[in-house]
């Protein structure tokens, strides 16, 4: 839970003030990014939690890389297309329909 308050601090403080993907990366290895390698610890598994985004903005595409770049596992929020009944859900993965996808270039840079 603390982890992921810090990591929601860090991301504000980024969408605040992004400038470079290197700033970026930079950031998240200083709060967790050194798990992963073992920067002065022993090396750590690292599961990102419900993330997700409406928008292909800079910041998507930063986090695509350093996922990419630092093989992060995560879990994308959300799969559904619908936040209530006949609600769409502005993040999800499917369409309302739960058949169709929503956003297919954004599930292929998932993958």
């Amino acid at each position: 839970a603390l982890g992921s308050v810090i990591f929601l601090s860090v991301v504000w403080l980024l969408d605040v003030h992004l400038r470079s993907y290197e700033t970026f990366a930079h950031d998240l290895d200083v709060c967790w990014g050194f798990l992963l390698r073992g920067d002065g610890v022993d090396p750590a598994p690292v599961w990102l939690s419900e993330f997700g985004t409406e928008e292909l903005d800079l910041y998507w595409h930063h986090m695509m890389r350093y996922f990419r770049e630092n093989e992060v596992d995560f879990a994308y929020w959300s799969i559904n297309g619908e936040k209530t009944p006949g609600r769409r859900e502005a993040y999800g993965i499917l369409d309302q329909d739960s058949l169709a996808l929503q956003r297919p270039h954004q599930v292929h840079m998932l993958q």
